[in-house]
């Protein structure tokens, strides 16, 4: 038990030194902005919705699931097939 709480005790050294705070919540804080930022693109209008066109060859169930999923995006206008 000794040799587990020597190990938690330096790992938890090594995560609150302030350059690997940093680390730890630099992604994490650029993920929200990120995501906060596209849906602001979207609802000011900056990105115009447009029209797509796919074209099914194969007719399979993954390209139907990817159409449907496609519609389901407001950035598209329409989806022709």
């Amino acid at each position: 038990m000794q040799g587990f709480r020597a190990m938690l005790y330096k790992d938890i050294q090594i995560l609150v030194r302030p350059w690997n705070i940093l680390l730890i919540f630099l992604p994490i804080f650029l993920f929200l902005s990120m995501q906060v930022m596209s849906e602001k693109v979207v609802e000011d209008g900056l990105a115009k919705p447009f029209a797509v066109g796919v074209r099914d060859q194969d007719q399979t169930m993954m390209s139907k699931t990817l159409i449907k999923q496609m519609k389901d995006v407001e950035l598209f206008s329409s989806i022709e097939e």
